[in-house]
């Protein structure tokens, strides 16, 4: 979707630019070993800091810290404005001022990128616009009236969430759409991970995550509380993805998080979790996670309540066993197919 060539820039979303945000950039500007640089930086980090605020009143997961663009020595060598979505890739959010009509785009950060952002940022540092959304640039001059409306990038960010994942079944609306990938446990404990299974410390908060599962053995529960992080189990490993179920307000974001630890060379110990996606205190209530067996029967169940901030099955399995995790809430379902 394009605007018209009569008009000099679309109308975009306007935010307000938090005194945080202008102390941030105001102190990365001042490390920079040039006026204009020093500009450059200042501009940019306004722009990333506004993206970021939007992403995350619109439920996209963000990790502003952990961003290029935050980084000093990136800060001095690049001309880089980049915002890291866990899980998808790094989101380009340029800075314009309020009488440009087109956007400098450098040709260093037309690779590795997920889309971009323009942001227009006023002359006080009070406001920023953020304009529209592209999710490709092949030149230096990007013309702001070819910019898709900002709310693209909501669907933009689903689609590459949902090409990132490897899920068996995905189920909408009672329909399930099935692929070959099975998620082989065994490789994990080689450092071997497939690549929409991160870290968990890159998906969920370390001072709100779950302690290293007990492996009581056959455990079901939805809890509330959580006890202070543990260490890692020896010889464990624990992975976290983002899913998304479509529920019938829109898209449901979740994390799915898997734990193994072996306990002896014929049986290895599982935990499977599901939390609230970032920012989200709880899980919806009558949220359900369920162990399927390879034929598809039930083995564990376990369901959500009113304030629980994580639900959680354990059990164990011995190698070359097949089982599914179901993630379901109402008429929406996620299920992944494990080998052991």
């Amino acid at each position: 979707m394009s605007y018209s060539s009569e008009q000099t820039k679309p109308s975009g979303l306007q935010l307000p630019i938090p005194e945080q945000a202008r102390l941030t950039a105001q102190q990365f500007a001042r490390s920079q070993p040039t006026p204009a640089k020093a500009e450059q930086v200042l501009l940019n980090s306004l722009a990333v800091w506004v993206t970021n605020d939007y992403c995350q009143m619109m439920g996209i997961l963000t990790d502003l810290e952990h961003s290029d663009s935050w980084h000093p020595v990136t800060q001095m060598m690049a001309n880089t404005a980049d915002l890291s979505l866990p899980g998808v890739g790094q989101l380009e959010c340029r800075p314009v001022a309020t009488d440009a009509e087109r956007c400098l785009v450098p040709p260093e950060v037309w690779d590795l990128r997920v889309g971009y952002v323009v942001v227009e940022i006023d002359g006080p540092l009070q406001t920023a616009q953020l304009l529209g959304f592209t999710p490709t640039v092949t030149a230096e001059d990007l013309p702001l009236n070819d910019l898709a409306p900002i709310e693209d990038l909501l669907d933009h960010v689903y689609e590459l969430r949902l090409a990132a994942s490897t899920p068996s079944e995905v189920v909408a609306s009672g329909v399930a759409i099935a692929t070959e990938a099975v998620v082989n446990l065994s490789q994990w404990l080689n450092e071997s991970f497939e690549v929409s299974w991160q870290a968990v410390e890159s998906i969920l908060n370390p001072d709100t995550m779950t302690p290293a599962m007990g492996f009581r053995g056959g455990e079901t529960t939805a809890i509330t509380e959580l006890d202070p992080p543990s260490s890692n189990l020896p010889g464990g490993r624990r992975r976290a993805k983002l899913i998304d179920l479509a529920v019938q307000m829109g898209m449901q974001q979740l994390v799915l998080l898997v734990e193994i630890q072996p306990e002896s060379a014929e049986r290895t110990h599982i935990g499977v979790q599901v939390h609230p996606m970032l920012g989200q205190p709880f899980l919806p209530p009558a949220l359900e996670l369920c162990v399927l067996e390879s034929t598809d029967a039930v083995f564990m169940r376990a369901q959500s309540r009113q304030a629980d901030n994580y639900v959680q099955l354990q059990f164990s399995g011995v190698p070359g066993e097949r089982f599914k995790v179901c993630v379901s809430l109402g008429d929406a379902s996620y299920v992944e197919t494990f080998v052991v």
